[in-house]
């Protein structure tokens, strides 16, 4: 009787410890599988700004071939793993490390392509910015010029949003409807350079069409 109590004993224990390392193993699983949830999110939205990107032709391509192969090889197997319940922990570094070099590589060309398209008018709209009829508004899209063009935007919608941006501070600056006579007189007033001799009647004209009359003084 003893002996076969103890044999049934050790069989519930057996079980026990059977049904702990199964429950061990799917607790794993499931970690790892919101762990490439989350990870996939992160994917989901980085190719959307890369695509942004390459279709309004701030950059012809974001990412080398190498690093394409790179990521689509750790998606595949994530993916395949998955689907058999054998998704690992290093299976899921693996995508996110492989992540992380794509969105570092995105983010320096956004630097160097953002900074192309925008330091051009933005530093005519920071000169300008005086003679305009709303400087707030101009010192506002300066703002974000400078913010957005040094950080890898955040979404597809953002990648345009700056875009629109250069768009309407080059209006600013082209609504003071410059010429070369012109901008040699801005630049002589901002380097306090001008003198009367430079108020012709081009340039004159041209103040008061502005309505900059009450806003260019003449300083000794």
């Amino acid at each position: 009787m003893m002996i076969k109590k103890l044999r049934e004993a050790c069989a519930t224990m057996v079980t026990a410890s059977h049904l702990r390392d199964v429950k061990a193993d799917v607790d794993e699983l499931n970690t790892n599988l919101k762990s490439l949830k989350n990870a996939a999110d992160k994917l989901h939205l980085l190719a959307e700004v890369i695509q942004a990107m390459e279709t309004s032709g701030i950059t012809s391509a974001v990412l080398t071939s190498e690093q394409l192969n790179k990521l689509n090889q750790c998606i595949d197997i994530c993916g395949k793993k998955a689907s058999n319940n054998g998704l690992s922990t290093a299976d899921v570094s693996a995508l996110n490390s492989t992540f992380s070099t794509c969105q570092l590589a995105a983010e320096q060309v956004w630097k160097v392509s953002a900074s192309e398209i925008a330091d051009g008018v933005y530093g005519s709209l920071n000169s300008l910015k005086g003679l305009l009829p709303n400087r707030s508004n101009a010192e506002e899209l300066l703002r974000r010029l400078a913010s957005n063009k040094n950080t890898l935007p955040k979404s597809e919608q953002a990648v345009y949003d700056f875009l629109n941006d250069v768009e309407s501070a080059q209006k600013l600056v082209n609504s003071l409807q410059l010429d070369a006579e012109i901008e040699t007189f801005i630049v002589k007033v901002l380097r306090q350079q001008a003198t009367i001799t430079d108020l012709n009647d081009h340039v004159f004209n041209w103040i008061k069409e502005n309505h900059l009359t009450e806003k260019l003084k003449i300083r000794f």
